[in-house]
């Protein structure tokens, strides 16, 4: 046993089983662990013949990385998504990869608000907020006063970087045609695709 398990939870085959504690390690650990392997009976001859070697299997990462850029993405599959790349930020080896993933996700053009809002605040945690500029309404310049209502990113004839304004990252804002709830925002510019209650549609008379 390399790491605390509950014995009381594993699988029967598992359960009943003898367990060498070498979760510290140490001689007593080593002495317990070389006399348990001298015990185990020999092994039984290889087969003849012996079997073709198996494939290398595929990367569990990778089959997450195909469904990330697949062409389509239904609301419930963004949010398994999610789900499903969450759980593997705290493998220190595999949490750089699973940012990139959900950046990757985050810049898709169909993109469910519902799933934005899942998404942008985990995305937040995960770089603290310390590199990535702020959203549109968190940025204003230093003399202004307080701001009196909702900011919206600038449209394409006013995308122009200044020294006080800079152009706001892409995401899901609020339309300013009005004509639905949500507009995605990309590149400096508003989009055709428009969001009504987590729903994409596109829009293009917009």
């Amino acid at each position: 046993m390399v790491e605390p398990v509950a014995p009381d939870i594993l699988p029967r085959e598992l359960s009943a089983r003898q367990f060498v504690d070498f979760t510290r390690g140490g001689p007593l650990a080593g002495a317990m662990l070389a006399s348990a392997v001298a015990g185990l009976p020999p092994a039984p001859p290889l087969p003849d013949p012996i079997p073709k070697r198996p494939d290398v299997p595929s990367s569990y990462l990778g089959d997450l990385r195909d469904r990330v850029r697949a062409p389509v993405l239904s609301l419930e599959e963004q949010i398994h998504l999610i789900t499903e790349l969450r759980l593997r930020l705290d493998l220190e080896r595999e949490r750089q990869a699973v940012v990139t993933l959900l950046r990757e996700l985050q810049q898709r053009r169909d993109l469910c608000h519902a799933t934005w809002q899942l998404l942008d605040p985990l995305l937040k945690d995960v770089r603290g907020e310390s590199s990535e500029p702020a959203p549109p309404g968190d940025e204003r310049p230093a003399e202004a006063g307080p701001v009196s209502g909702p900011a919206t990113p600038p449209g394409p004839d006013q995308g122009l970087v200044t020294s006080t304004h800079r152009t706001p990252p892409p995401g899901w804002y609020p339309d300013p045609s009005g004509r639905h709830q949500l507009r995605w925002f990309w590149n400096g510019c508003w989009t055709r695709q428009a969001s009504d209650q987590g729903k994409v549609v596109d829009d293009p008379h917009f």
